[in-house]
């Protein structure tokens, strides 16, 4: 034999019996048999034995224990170790079908993606009450950023005992989405448990992170805004049986611009609190709620200075059964409403509250509506203006809102006592509510109208009620 070929036939060898003695060592035979990574030898979580049968990132391979459809949890063993080892020798891991006991898993570094098979079957449920499953630790400074969790099933019960904890708590992490996932509570008769929290602790961010397509059921709290968690999102979803469905109302301090696109809220006791700055809704429906929409305040200090929800923003959605649909809106300043069914229901059932939407059923409705321009004794020509939500027109003259029966929307002419006692220049009105809170300004928006009849064409009509809710005609609404 040449020298080459029996250099060749030593190195084959030595081969075959390296890797004899490596499949010995890791004892995952046969294949496949994934070997420790570099990382995770220098994170000291290489898995040992048959758990490298599993690839690097399933969280088996670093010893997570699938207790099985209907173990007791309180009895089962944990995967938080498990869970941990994963996440710190990789930058994504996989939750199998199973169901995983965790809780307290920390998302301290940027990026991380937790993924699960289906917000069906890859189930996780809380070792620990009064604390998190996924979260940035309290104990770490600065943010942690663009995380993405999806496809996970959060079980916060315990076989249907409530255990109060929360599923994901995105405090001080910016830029991170939840997705395709499904929260459930034990049950909303004694509800306990908070499925997504956006927070801000100590004023340190919590910004443009999103919530797309998830399932909250019988949560406490299906999503809540804390203080200061500024700017986050919710896209599409249902909220189900919860408590409250989303909560943009912190007591402690407020919120600014919560925003919702396109989410089902159903069965809930409240469907959206609010009291927050610059909430924008889009969309929304609601149904069989005991209340869709309840506005709040909160009071600070000796006397109070209360804070309300400011320039609130419903663009279109719909309602079924929920009475009322918007609750407390005294409490609701520079409300602005363009959903038309979202204000009949709230025009019929809320009539103790004092007019504060913007009637709106064909404010911006197209000329083609049925109906007899009219001009009422006194109306003159016309110009319009947004205020608290509320429609004024002609200036000093008209003010459109809610009779006080709830029967009707009515019409006043030259109004300067109990119901607007400032118009003018000063750019304020009290509507009747001595409390700063409740004064705004006057505004007119550009892109509107404007002038009078002869100005421009009409471009719009406003319906004109009666005190008994009678239509009556309608008053033409010309562009500038």
């Amino acid at each position: 034999m040449k020298r080459r070929e029996l250099s060749a036939a030593l190195l084959l060898a030595g081969g075959a019996v390296l890797q004899s003695r490596q499949a010995k060592a890791t004892d995952c035979a046969p294949a496949p048999c994934y070997p420790p990574t570099a990382r995770e030898i220098a994170e000291s979580v290489a898995p040992t034995g048959p758990n490298q049968i599993h690839p690097p990132g399933n969280v088996l391979r670093y010893g997570a224990i699938d207790i099985g459809p209907s173990a007791v949890v309180a009895s089962a063993p944990s995967s938080s170790t498990a869970f941990t080892n994963a996440l710190l020798a990789n930058d994504e891991i996989h939750v199998p079908r199973g169901r995983f006991k965790v809780s307290n898993i920390a998302l301290s570094d940027a990026g991380k993606v937790i993924r699960g098979e289906s917000r069906w079957h890859s189930r996780l449920v809380p070792e620990f009450a009064a604390q998190p499953i996924f979260h940035f630790p309290e104990e770490l400074s600065g943010s942690s950023y663009g995380h993405l969790i999806e496809n996970l099933r959060f079980e916060l019960h315990d076989n249907g005992s409530n255990v109060a904890c929360t599923g994901v708590y995105l405090g001080r992490i910016n830029n991170s989405a939840i997705r395709s996932c499904r929260f459930e509570g034990g049950s909303k008769t004694g509800a306990t448990a908070d499925g997504v929290v956006f927070a801000a602790p100590s004023n340190s961010a919590s910004y443009a992170n999103s919530v797309t397509d998830c399932n909250f059921e019988n949560c406490r709290t299906g999503v809540r805004f804390s203080k200061n968690a500024n700017n986050n999102n919710i896209f599409g979803g249902e909220f189900v049986n919860c408590v409250t469905g989303i909560d943009a109302a912190p007591d402690d301090g407020p919120v600014d611009t919560p925003k919702i696109f396109g989410s089902r809220i159903e069965g809930c006791d409240v469907g959206l609190k609010e009291c927050a700055n610059q909430g924008m809704y889009f969309g929304l429906r609601f149904e069989d709620n005991g209340i869709d929409v309840d506005f709040l305040r909160y009071g600070t200090g000796v006397p109070p200075v209360y804070r309300v929800s400011t320039d609130t923003h419903f663009f279109g959605g719909s309602t079924a059964v929920s009475e009322p649909c918007f609750n407390n809106d005294r409490y609701a300043s520079g409300l602005v409403c363009l959903a038309p069914e979202l204000l009949g229901n709230c025009l019929r059932t809320n009539s103790a509250q004092r007019p504060n939407e913007m009637v709106g059923p064909n404010v911006f409705a197209p000329f083609s509506d049925t109906g007899t321009l009219v001009n009422p004794p006194g109306a003159g020509t016309f110009a319009a203006y947004f205020r608290g939500g509320r429609v004024v027109l002609d200036n000093q003259q008209w003010i459109v809102g809610r009779d006080q029966a709830g029967t009707g929307v009515v019409f006043a002419l030259n109004v300067n006592a109990s119901n607007v006692v400032e118009i003018g220049a000063s750019g304020k009105v009290d509507v009747g509510n001595t409390e700063t809170a409740h004064r705004t300004r006057i505004f007119k928006p550009s892109f509107l109208f404007s002038g009078g009849a002869t100005s421009g064409p009409v471009i719009n009509k406003f319906p004109v009620y009666n005190a008994s809710g009678s239509l009556v005609g309608y008053v033409p609404i010309y562009s500038s």
